[in-house]
């Protein structure tokens, strides 16, 4: 009995211990850090200093007591120098500042250098947790150190509005050492996957710019513009200056996915079978949709689902270029014939685009409309059969109202069979 009491609470234990390391493995940021980047520029010239002193901080955000550790990461790390690695924020601190050092060498590549300052909170004992209840956070250091020379560089940027207005930015930098005197930029729009071969949709000069730039500054470019079609493209910025050249593209994308649904239709069917339908998708999307499918749920009269099939997968063809047909299969052995609601949804990457169908179930056929139809031919059928038996149902009322008058027709009319006067004979 003892050992089975052991056992228990062995286990007990260990359980309590795996929900502390479950728990304990939720790490909930309890401090932030601020910045997160910052950018410094590195001077190339001889005798230049090229030591900075930063400052950050550290947002208590849970106002707890904690201790936090920092450190130097990265490809500059060796000429950083933190000036207090360890840091004590006392709950009542909304916020702690820190500051560190770096002290750049003469002979640094040209490009975008970084460094990274890590702050990883730790036990009172000054030892990370094992548990997993503790984070880190960085802060990240860029130096851009500039090219010999004539030197740009040049970042690009799409976005599009709802009305599908299109943007387009380049952001051109000086980063070599001399000045650049001029700028020319010209913009070029390319179907998807056609940059440089050609299928130009839209192209424009822009002006001029002929403002000199200076070493580490930058000037911005942009165009707004509109394309006929929906679909995916590639934007190329060519930037020209002082007889030199670069090229930027970026890939984007306007609007939603332009499917249209031409129709859907059920062919040899027989109530109680299993009912084929066939629905017809066309793109006018400028590039092929791979894993397109269809999934169609279907409505009673009293807006309970009765069913919800899906049809197979299928890779429609840009522009319209052909119909794709998708099937999906509807079991009927339990189904009644009527008036049913159906909601079609085509799923086409991570859109949906929602169509509403009825269809009317008869015996040998279905009938699929847009419209909610205003009576059937099974309503008819089923109107015309009351009105048949409402008829027979007045005949045989007339009939027996005119056999029960027929029968009775002497006391009404005060003679007997006979025709003599009734009232006559009971007076005499």
């Amino acid at each position: 009995m003892k050992k089975i009491k052991k056992i228990v609470f062995a286990s007990v234990f260990a359980l309590l211990m795996l929900f502390i390391l479950l728990i304990s493995s939720f790490n909930v940021e309890a401090f932030g850090i601020a910045p997160s980047r910052k950018i410094i520029n590195y001077d190339p010239s001889p005798l230049a200093d090229n030591s900075h002193t930063i400052t950050a901080r550290i947002v208590n955000s849970e106002a707890k007591d904690m201790t936090l550790q920092l450190s130097a990461d990265g490809e500059l790390a060796e000429y950083v120098t933190i000036n207090d690695p360890i840091l004590n924020i006392d709950s009542s601190e909304g916020e702690k500042y820190f500051t560190y050092d770096i002290n750049l060498p003469e002979d640094l590549s040209p490009g975008s250098r970084s460094v990274n300052i890590v702050a990883t909170e730790i036990s009172a004992n000054g030892a990370s947790s094992n548990i997993g209840g503790y984070i880190s956070l960085t802060h990240q250091l860029f130096v851009n150190v500039p090219y010999t020379g004539l030197h740009a560089g040049a970042e690009i940027s799409i976005s599009s509005s709802e009305n599908n207005i299109i943007t387009a930015t380049a952001i051109v930098s000086n980063i070599g050492d001399q000045q650049i005197s001029d700028i020319d930029a010209r913009l070029e729009i390319f179907e998807a996957g056609n940059s440089g071969n050609g299928n130009i949709v839209y192209s424009k000069n822009i002006d001029s710019f002929d403002q000199s730039l200076s070493p580490s500054e930058n000037v911005r470019i942009e165009d707004r513009f509109s394309l006929e079609k929906r679909g995916e493209y590639t934007a190329k910025f060519i930037i020209e200056y002082d007889n030199k050249k670069i090229e930027q593209t970026r890939d984007f994308r306007t609007g939603s996915y332009a499917i249209e649904v031409l129709g859907a239709e059920v062919d040899n069917f027989r109530l109680g079978t299993i009912a084929k339908f066939d629905i017809d998708l066309a793109s006018e999307w400028n590039t092929q949709i791979d894993n397109v499918y269809t999934e169609m749920t279907i409505f009673d009269q009293d807006e309970n689902i009765v069913d919800t099939i899906k049809s197979d997968r299928v890779t429609i063809d840009p522009d319209g270029a052909s119909e794709e047909s998708l099937v999906a299969y509807w079991d009927t052995k339990d189904v009644k014939s009527g008036v049913y609601r159906i909601e079609l949804k085509v799923f086409a990457g991570d859109q949906i685009i929602t169509k509403e169908y009825y269809t009317t179930v008869g015996i040998d056929k279905i009938i699929i409309d847009e419209d909610a139809p205003q009576s059937s031919g099974l309503e008819k059928e089923g109107k015309a059969g009351k009105i048949i038996l409402i008829v027979l149902l007045i005949i045989i009322l007339v009939g027996i109202a005119a056999y029960y008058i027929m029968r009775h027709r002497d006391q009404y009319s005060g003679y007997d069979r006979k025709g003599k006067d009734k009232k006559k004979k009971l007076y005499k």
